[in-house]
């Protein structure tokens, strides 16, 4: 799980483990498996290479990879587990966020690949992305509890998530995360201001000069840029002049108006006798006086407008160094001046006004706190009615677990309000004891893997219809446990397979019979290499399976018969 509220499970959507696919890894050479929803049971003798198949998974999830796995007939091996996911899933803005992310928002396909060398490469739909992203996605769809895993019911941090789902605070928790930023926001504008107006204290001198410095030179914006344009035409000035006094003259000295004039009366005294033959040679020559009497007139305003411009190529000049020089002395372009000129009349007038203005921020953090404060502590009270709730509601699934003699308590601790945090000001911890009269301590401490797995399954049922993930996966949770607990057990599991898809690696008979979809794994020798195999049991091969576990190698008629009314009875 991530430890965001807006991660926190809710009424699970669709998705499943739908397909796991092995190569070379350790002793399986090539294995294609594929799991439907509800139950799913894998069973087989000791040694058959069961934990083979959760350590592939967990690879294809993001677990550490280790030396060895790879068979020693291969350079490398690879993983890939296959999930059907609603496109409402959350694990894809996730992934988009991340940038992984897919048009097709059906399938999701994790895969692993592991040299020899121990290095490996992770893919989330084909893209290349880092092991810890595959860990985290992993973490969204799916939970393993194995025999030595890491279960998320010891790590303190998501013991507080546990309690939010149960008591559904996720709206709550929303709200309190926006107070949480409101208030760090409020926070990060007074230190900024404080800072601000501490720094221009030691500098009020400067900043006072700096204000009238810029105030007296009055930068224009975009200023230096115009400036060096206009340096550049000056410089060409007397060419400019040159060409203008050229061309006026050349027009006037050629004769083409008055000639224009003349062609155009000599045609129009016979145009009528013409029929019409001139009419374009006249219109022609119309266009032709009308557009020289615009050159010379666009001539004549040029040659105005640059005597006009009394500016000196020495006044341009100087004022583009005077821009520049006071650009350097703030470590900024000239053309920002005026912006900066704005920024320094700002910062002077906190300066002017600082107790004022620091006084309103500190009221806007004050006011921002108490909120929060006042949210987080009704966050706290509710958390400590759920932590009952939730205690007697475990408390009940124990007894027929095997699990008759433990207790399970849930602290709520307030925080240091340096560890205050954007979902709330409480350190949950899920505390437990074997026996009464004995301290409670850290569950891990104090019970054995199985017991382990039982604790996570009670809460699971518990919480099943806000589950955290898509998939879970239980390594052995009836270890040590056989007759009615086995059967509590079973249909604990099965009850929590109704709502999320629950994988099963169990030596139970009964809690196999419950399977709606039963795989046997097998170790077999051929050519005197030792591969593990897995066969989905139907019909008469699951009995036999469920005999075998029932009554070991020798198969017994009566283990036979039983086997049927366990498939019968689930």
């Amino acid at each position: 799980m991530v430890g965001s509220y807006d991660k926190l499970g809710t009424v699970n959507k669709h998705a499943m483990l739908t397909a796991l696919s092995i190569r070379n890894l350790v002793i399986i050479e090539a294995l294609d498996l594929s799991f439907g929803a509800g139950l799913n049971t894998l069973t087989g003798e000791t040694g058959a290479g069961k934990s083979i198949l959760l350590d592939a998974l967990g690879l294809a999830l993001g677990a550490r990879a280790e030396v060895g796995l790879v068979s020693t007939e291969s350079k490398q091996a690879s993983v890939t587990a296959q999930f059907e996911l609603s496109d409402t899933h959350p694990v894809w803005s996730y992934l988009a966020e991340a940038g992984a992310g897919s048009d097709e928002q059906d399938l999701l396909l994790l895969r692993r690949v592991l040299n020899s060398d121990g290095r490996s490469r992770a893919f989330i739909n084909d893209i290349p992305v880092s092991v810890s992203l595959l860990r985290q996605t992993g973490k969204m769809i799916s939970e393993i509890h194995g025999q030595f895993e890491q279960y998320e019911l010891l790590d303190p941090n998501q013991h507080r998530e546990f309690l939010d789902v149960s008591a559904n605070l996720e709206e709550t928790l929303k709200s309190l995360n926006s107070l949480w930023s409101f208030w760090h926001e409020a926070e990060r504008k007074f230190t900024e201001a404080s800072t601000r107006v501490a720094s221009m204290q030691q500098d009020a001198a400067f900043l006072r000069d700096s204000i009238e410095e810029l105030l007296e030179l009055s930068p224009e914006e975009d200023e230096e840029t115009q400036l060096a344009n206009h340096r550049a035409f000056l410089a060409n000035r007397a060419r400019i002049s040159e060409a203008l006094t050229s061309a006026m003259q050349s027009l006037e000295n050629s004769g083409a108006a008055t000639a224009i004039r003349q062609s155009e009366r000599s045609l129009a005294r016979l145009a009528d006798a013409a029929e019409g033959n001139f009419d374009n040679a006249i219109s022609a020559l119309e266009r032709a006086g009308i557009e020289l009497a615009e050159a010379e007139q666009a001539l004549s305003a040029s040659m105005a407008s640059l005597d006009a411009n009394t500016d000196t190529l020495e006044f341009v000049e100087t004022r583009l160094i005077a821009l520049r020089r006071v650009a350097r002395k703030h470590h900024t372009q000239p053309n920002a001046l005026p912006s900066l000129l704005i920024k320094l009349q700002n910062d002077f007038e906190l300066l002017e006004h600082k107790e004022d203005q620091l006084s309103d921020l500190r009221d806007e953090v004050t006011l921002a706190r108490s909120k929060y404060v006042l949210a987080a502590e009704d966050v706290s009270k509710k958390r400590l009615v759920a932590a009952r709730k939730l205690e007697q509601a475990v408390h009940k699934e124990l007894p027929p677990l095997k699990l008759e003699s433990a207790e399970i308590k849930i602290e709520n601790n307030q925080l240091e309000e340096v560890n205050w945090g954007p979902n709330g000001i409480d350190k949950v911890r899920f505390m437990a004891r074997a026996n009464p009269g004995h301290p409670f301590g850290e569950m891990h401490k104090v019970a054995s893997g199985g017991e382990l797995a039982r604790f996570a399954l009670a809460l699971k049922v518990v919480l099943s219809n806000r589950s955290f993930a898509s998939t879970l996966i239980f390594d052995e949770v009836d270890a040590g446990i056989g007759g009615a607990t086995a059967d509590a057990v079973g249909k604990r599991l099965k009850r929590l397979s109704s709502q999320v898809q629950t994988l099963v690696i169990t030596h139970s008979p009964q809690v196999a019979a419950l399977g709606e979809h039963h795989y046997q794994v097998q170790k077999k020798v051929e050519n005197g290499i030792t591969r593990t195999t897995v066969t989905k049991l139907k019909d008469e091969a699951r009995r036999e399976e469920i005999a075998r576990m029932l009554s070991g190698s020798l198969i017994t008629e009566e283990a036979r018969a039983q086997a049927e009314r366990l498939i019968d009875s689930a």
